[in-house]
């Protein structure tokens, strides 16, 4: 019995369970709950093998569900887990696959990793049965994907980790990292790192919830506890038996509670397991604690995310590439380490990253760590705008509206504009809105500017930034046509009123200042202006965080 005591996790209460040997044994060859599944077989789970065996028929659907429903326990999944692991270490071996892949058949005729190694040991024997695998092969890839497509919102139905690390491979992907989380459908999301054909590492997802099902009807929780509590119980049982992508999760939740001793261990403990992940999680926490921890263990916490980032790029983690730049380019270690950061955001830049391409952008449009060049800042905001989405493309429209850049604004960015204002971006309804009033694709119309202003805080109207700027124009602004005191005020009125933190801003306590004014309450707009002087010298004041 196991009494995990972890407040901090929000875990307080006794687990019973039995741990078993496997290095792997939770995850599960669970077919539940699929789209396609047909009606209930009138053959339990052993008869249908054989049927499909003697017949050669392939009913993927049918037997999986009946599987699930009839043969599914931890012992079984431990002992199908650690057979279907053997296969991936064997190499040339193909004679031993035989025994191997009918030791995993026997347990779960619905593994891919079994067919795959029975379709390869009787081509190696130049057999034609090895056909029959091939069905089952084509037939089970088919049911993973079935009306899925391995994003987080559609992942593709899970068996074994080392069947959806089968399944990848066999698309000529290799898996490079894993990790578990949650969405709004699935308590738990087996998510797999790949690198493919252009070498670019991507997530893929496959659904593990009903394995997720599985464990927390074996442990004993309180009465009170929550789901994030199960999950994190759950995960701390999956991490302590072997599972590298659980004590890759695990680490990552201790590093964000920050107990970054606890996470090491585990951290360290996924990377022996052959998960790269565990570099990039690694990397991450101690960077961050190269940015907010004390002064003396910065240099420590800069070594360990240098070295750890190193890995993972040498891993194939693309990201890595980028966050190791930034990290240098912060200049905890001087001008040459700056130096290294910008070659490094320019190695990533080249592979199409649209984070470095951002990046370095914006150091050539601010002339940080390079000489000031406009021309080589559009290059990149360019680039980035058609990689990118919505937020990076009204960056770029932000620049070429810039007049000391000397550039104008282009139809295509007022496109992206519009585009994501289509979509009920309130950032973007409010460049519109700037856009008319500036003129910027021929004469200002101030009516249409009005208009799309009013549009972006209809649409957020909790949004600070995008109500502080439409307040602040038209509560300012010399141009008449724009001007709107009254709205101005009534907008700041409801917004900082319900959003404590915006009364914390002294920008935005400015603008709510402004607005009192331009309507003739000057008194309150004194008094509004010396709390924003007031949380401006406090911010001022703040001492350095530990």
């Amino acid at each position: 019995m196991y009494f995990i005591e972890q407040a901090r996790l929000g875990i307080d209460y006794t687990v019973s369970m039995r741990v078993f040997h496997s290095t792997n044994i939770f995850l599960a060859c669970l077919l539940v709950g699929c789209a396609s599944v047909t009606e209930a077989p009138q053959l339990p789970y052993p008869e249908l093998v054989q049927q499909a065996k003697s017949e050669n028929t392939v009913n993927v659907a049918e037997l999986a569900g009946t599987f699930s429903s009839e043969q599914m326990s931890v012992e079984l999944l431990a002992d199908l887990t650690q057979f279907e692991m053997q296969t991936s270490g064997l190499g040339d071996r193909k004679l031993r696959l035989g025994p191997i892949g009918t030791a995993i058949l026997d347990r779960c005729y619905v593994s891919l990793v079994g067919h795959l190694a029975m379709a390869d040991f009787y081509e190696h024997l130049g057999e034609e049965h090895s056909q029959v695998h091939r069905n089952w092969i084509t037939a089970i890839e088919e049911y993973v994907s079935s009306e899925r497509d391995g994003t987080r919102s559609r992942p593709y139905r899970a068996f074994t980790k080392p069947q959806a690390e089968a399944f990848l491979r066999h698309r000529g992907e290799q898996p490079i990292g894993a990790y578990y989380e949650s969405t709004s459908d699935s308590p738990l999301i087996l998510g797999i790192i790949v690198t493919g054909n252009q070498q670019r590492s991507e997530h893929v997802f496959f659904d593990l919830g009903s394995t997720f099902d599985l464990w927390t009807a074996r442990t004993e929780f309180s009465e009170n506890a929550d789901d994030r509590q199960k999950r994190n119980v759950v995960m701390y049982t999956m991490a302590s038996t072997g599972d590298s992508a659980a004590q890759a999760s695990f680490g990552k939740l201790l590093g964000e509670l920050g107990r970054v001793q606890e996470a090491r261990r585990w951290l360290n403990a996924a990377i022996r397991g052959g998960n790269g992940y565990g570099h990039v999680v690694a990397a991450r926490i101690y960077a961050d604690r190269v940015r907010t921890g004390r002064q003396s263990s910065r240099s420590t916490f800069l070594t360990w995310a240098h070295g750890h980032y190193l890995n993972a790029i040498e891993w194939g983690f693309d990201p890595a590439t980028r966050e190791l730049g930034r990290l240098l380019i912060a200049g905890h270690r001087g001008e040459r380490a700056i130096e290294e950061g910008v070659k490094l955001l320019e190695d990533a830049a080249q592979r199409n990253d649209i984070g470095a391409l951002v990046d370095l952008a914006r150091i050539s449009y601010a002339g940080t760590h390079s000489t000031q060049d406009f021309g080589r800042a559009a290059s990149y905001y360019e680039k980035a705008a058609r990689l990118g989405d919505a937020p990076v493309r009204i960056e770029y429209f932000r620049f070429l509206s810039d007049i000391e850049t000397g550039f104008e604004v282009t139809q295509q960015s007022v496109d992206w504009l519009m585009e994501a204002a289509s979509n009920k971006n309130a950032t973007a309804m409010l460049e519109i809105g700037n856009c008319h009033a500036r003129g910027c694709l021929g004469e200002p119309n101030y009516r249409k500017a009005k208009s799309w202003f009013r549009r972006a805080v209809r649409t957020e109207p909790e949004n600070p930034t995008v109500v502080n700027e439409v307040a602040w124009t038209m509560a300012v602004t010399h141009i008449d046509s724009l001007r709107n005191p009254r709205y101005a005020l009534n907008i700041m009125d409801e917004m900082m009123e319900s959003n404590e933190q915006a009364r914390q801003r002294p920008e935005f306590l400015d603008t709510w200042a402004a607005a009192y004014a331009a309507t003739g309450n000057f008194d309150r707009a004194i008094e509004i202006q010396q709390q924003a002087l007031s949380h401006a010298h406090m911010r001022a004041e703040l001492p350095e965080e530990h």
